[in-house]
């Protein structure tokens, strides 16, 4: 079964043990989540990104279903159930989660979400309000405050972290996006604040976290909040300082010409964290963050000769020359 039958095969309400409604599809970069009324089953596609990621066989994807619902319970017990095989019957159908069969792939079971309550939709609809990111703010400290603190890590934050965003500088080279201006002064604030660097993972302030809490990955229900879809496929994406974690949405909201709210919300982060370093290090994250969302948009633009794709990288790239000034 090749990947347009399987897709078409996931759609079909006869695929799966329960009702369904009209079976949506939303897809990412490395993954498809099918969205049934009741459930929403992910999909990892089978990729592989040098040593960043591994789905290039099934075994890696049943592995890396398992560990999504390890790290993402912490976060929404609620929503991730289980793992579940999917396997093709002797009748040549798909099966999403029972019957006898050759496993042909694996899925991660969610119950499904109002999708009204994403944070992203929230603000396209222009709901999005001063309590709410208060709100954000103050779920995230209380995120910080219980997650792991990771060991042996003080040494290779730093390099990590410049590691991560000079390999995106260099696939903006390949792209024709002249940035080695951004590049220098990165790195050159990296190797002069080493010892800050050190300091946040002594003080604990690098630890397990989420890895990409941007406003798609947020709901909002009325006063609850809860964020999902933590990184599993690489830890070294997952474990960060907490400003580079506040750093994703305020860029976010920025993005979205929201400034004043994206500054209510890093303000309202080091207001109840008494993180004293952290406003120091929100625009060079800030900038990080600009940068990595305006490469995706730029390598989508050249694969797909998008204009749309294009003139967001745009938008993403005059953001990351905003922070570029601020640090």
């Amino acid at each position: 079964m090749n990947i347009k039958e399987f897709i078409e095969a996931m759609k079909d309400p006869e695929s799966y043990p329960h009702t369904t409604g009209n079976i949506e599809m939303k897809e990412t970069h490395i993954s498809w989540v099918f969205l049934t009324g009741h459930f929403a089953y992910k999909v990892k596609k089978p990729l592989k990104f040098g040593g960043i990621l591994d789905y290039s066989n099934l075994a890696n994807r049943r592995l890396m279903c398992e560990k999504e619902l390890v790290v993402n319970r912490r976060l929404n017990e609620e929503m991730y159930l289980e793992t579940v095989d999917i396997v093709k019957g002797e009748d040549g159908k798909l099966h999403v989660g029972y019957g006898a069969g050759e496993v042909v792939e694996h899925a991660v079971k969610m119950k499904q979400m109002n999708q009204r309550n994403l944070l992203s939709e929230i603000i396209k609809r222009g709901e999005i309000t001063e309590t709410t990111v208060k709100r954000v703010a103050a779920y995230m400290v209380d995120f910080f405050n219980s997650s792991r603190v990771p060991q042996g890590f003080a040494t290779r934050y730093a390099e990590l972290t410049k590691d991560h965003l000079n390999a995106t500088f260099d696939t903006l080279t390949d792209l024709g996006k002249n940035a080695e201006a951004w590049r220098k002064k990165f790195n050159g604030y990296l190797k002069n604040k080493r010892e800050l660097f050190m300091e946040r993972t002594a003080n604990g302030f690098v630890r397990d976290l989420h890895g990409d809490a941007h406003s798609r990955n947020f709901f909002v229900d009325g006063t609850k909040i809860s964020l999902f879809d933590a990184i599993e496929f690489n830890d070294e994406f997952r474990v960060q300082d907490i400003a580079y974690e506040i750093a994703a949405l305020a860029m976010d909201l920025d993005f979205n010409g929201l400034d004043k709210l994206s500054k209510v919300y890093a303000d309202e982060y080091l207001r109840l964290s008494e993180d004293a370093n952290g406003k120091k290090l929100l625009p060079i994250y800030m900038f990080y963050w600009a940068v990595v969302r305006g490469e995706v948009e730029l390598e989508k633009s050249a694969k797909t000769n998008d204009r749309e794709s294009k003139l967001i990288s745009d938008k993403y790239f005059k953001l990351a020359e905003k922070y570029f000034k601020m640090f």
